[in-house]
């Protein structure tokens, strides 16, 4: 009997015996790059097959680019005014590198909450809270970032987003560095 009782005893303690914890890895933390790109829905770009899309910048000089991106294929079509030009991203030559560019640009200003994704081993940043944003001049977390001074089609490119609370880009301005007036950067602003 005592043989049963130590038995059913040990039985029961090895029963309740907990299996050791391994440690679960924390989650990484967004950079703030990675969460504006959620915000947009950066997580659906894998399901994107192309995009078509008009740039179409109004003044003096004005102009028109149309294009059309095959995102799986890396192709690109480009309309400007008369001429059609169709060319793969991976086999950029001297012959289709003024279009790129024009492409790169673009495509910039189209997807840019995707680019600060994208980019972000390209460019410093800097955060500042509650700065006045330059058409609004109501008060935006300001982020901005600069790019290196080598590669790409325009080293050196730097840019203020002006973000709301939840991180929608409100309003943004591209300036070049050492630029001292105004009239040297552009601002757009969202609605």
């Amino acid at each position: 009997m005592k043989y049963l009782l130590s038995l059913l005893l040990v039985a029961l303690f090895l029963s309740c015996k907990q299996e050791p914890k391994i440690p679960v890895e924390p989650e990484p933390q967004l950079t703030i790059l990675d969460s504006i790109g959620m915000v947009y829905g950066y997580p659906n770009w894998s399901k994107v097959n192309s995009i078509h899309f008009t740039f179409n910048v109004v003044g003096d000089p004005g102009y028109k680019r149309s294009w059309k991106w095959d995102v799986r294929k890396q192709e690109v079509t480009s309309v400007i005014e008369e001429d059609t030009v169709t060319y793969l991203r991976r086999a950029v030559d001297s012959t289709v590198a003024e279009v790129d560019a024009r492409f790169i640009n673009d495509k910039y200003w189209l997807l840019v909450p995707f680019n600060l994704v994208w980019d972000q081993e390209n460019f410093t940043y800097s955060i500042e809270d509650e700065v006045k944003a330059p058409i609004s001049q109501l008060p935006h977390k300001k982020l901005t970032i600069v790019y290196g001074d080598t590669g790409g089609y325009t080293p050196g490119d730097a840019y203020d987003f002006y973000l709301s609370k939840n991180l929608e880009i409100k309003e943004w301005g591209s300036w070049e560095i050492g630029a001292v007036t105004s009239s040297s950067m552009l601002y757009v602003k969202f609605s």
